[in-house]
C-alpha cells in the first residue's frame, strides 16, 4: 500500500505558501499527516500554464470567462505517493473555507492553482496569493487558498453542479432605452455557456417566441462561452421585443431565454 505524504509548495513568481496535505487511509480518520520537507520550487515554475478557463454559478445567471495562469493540481500532487483509496481534495482558505471536491473530478476537469488572472497577479480583493479554480463549477472557487487537503472518506462526495433552470445560459449585453430609427441597423451581441457542454445553437425570435432562427455555433467547445450578434433592420416603426435562447450540443434550450425591449421610430 502506497503511503500518503505533505509536501509544500513555493511558489517564486508570487511569494505563496501552499501546503498539500496528504491523509490517512483510514475511514476512521481523516486527519492530514505532518508536513513533510519543501520540494523544489523550479519543477513546479516549470509547469505552469496559461489557459482559458469558464466557471458558471450554480443558483444565477453569471457566467465568468478568463485567461488564467497557474499550476494544475495534479502537477502539484505527488500522485504515486498517495495512499491507496484517498478520493476527496478539499481546498481551504487562509479563514478555513473549503468544499470537499471529488479527487477525480477535479483531476479530470483541471483544476488549477491560479496566481494570475488576464496577465494580472492576483490582488488582495481577489483572493491573493492564490486561487483554486475548478472549470465550470464556481461554487468550488477558493480564494486565498493556503492548503490543499486529501483524505480518504467512507464515500466519494459529488460533485455539485449548476441548478437546471440555470443551464444554457444566455445574456444580452448591451441593453439600451435608445429609439432608433427606421434607417438603422440594430445589433445586439451577447454570450451563452452551459458549464462544460457545447453550445451547439443560438435561438432568435422577434415574436414572442412563436417562431425561432436557429445559428449554428461551428467549433465550439465546453471550455469556452460562445460570443454571438444579431443585427436587424426593421421595416416598420413600433415596439420590439427580441428574445434570445441557447441550445446544447445535448439538445438543452435554455429554460430561461434573454430579452431585449426596444423601440424604432420612423
Amino acid at each position: 500500500m502506497k503511503r500518503s505524504n505533505s509536501v509544500k509548495l513555493i511558489s517564486a513568481l508570487t511569494g505563496a505558501s501552499v501546503l498539500l496535505a496528504g491523509c490517512a487511509p483510514s475511514a476512521e480518520s481523516a486527519a492530514p499527516v505532518k508536513e513533510a520537507e519543501a520540494p523544489a520550487v523550479a519543477a513546479e515554475k516549470e509547469k505552469s500554464q496559461t489557459r482559458t478557463m469558464v466557471f458558471s454559478c450554480a443558483t444565477s445567471a453569471t457566467v465568468a470567462s478568463a485567461q488564467v495562469t497557474g499550476v494544475l493540481l495534479e502537477d502539484v500532487i505527488d500522485m504515486d505517493a498517495l495512499e491507496e483509496g484517498v478520493n476527496t481534495v478539499v481546498a481551504k482558505s487562509a479563514d478555513g473555507y473549503g468544499l470537499p471536491i471529488p479527487l477525480s473530478a477535479a483531476l479530470e476537469k483541471g483544476a488549477m492553482l491560479v496566481y494570475q488572472i488576464n496577465g494580472k497577479d492576483l490582488p488582495a480583493s481577489q483572493g491573493a496569493p492564490v486561487q483554486l479554480w475548478m472549470p465550470s463549477a464556481a461554487k468550488y472557487l477558493t480564494r486565498q487558498a493556503t492548503d490543499i487537503e486529501l483524505t480518504t472518506q467512507p464515500e466519494t462526495p459529488a460533485l455539485d453542479g449548476v441548478e437546471a433552470q440555470h443551464r444554457a445560459k444566455v445574456s444580452i449585453l448591451n441593453y439600451t432605452d435608445d429609439v432608433f430609427r427606421l434607417s438603422d441597423e440594430i445589433t445586439f451581441e451577447g454570450y451563452a455557456d452551459d458549464c462544460g457542454i457545447p453550445i451547439a445553437a443560438i435561438e432568435f425570435s422577434m415574436d414572442g417566441g412563436e417562431t425561432w432562427t436557429s445559428c449554428v455555433t461551428e467549433n465550439a467547445s465546453g471550455n469556452r462561452w460562445i460570443c454571438w450578434k444579431f443585427a436587424i433592420r426593421p421595416e416598420a416603426a413600433g415596439s420590439y421585443r427580441l428574445d434570445v435562447r441557447a441550445r446544447t450540443a445535448e439538445g438543452l434550450v435554455s429554460p430561461l431565454a434573454a430579452t431585449q425591449y426596444f423601440t424604432v421610430a420612423e
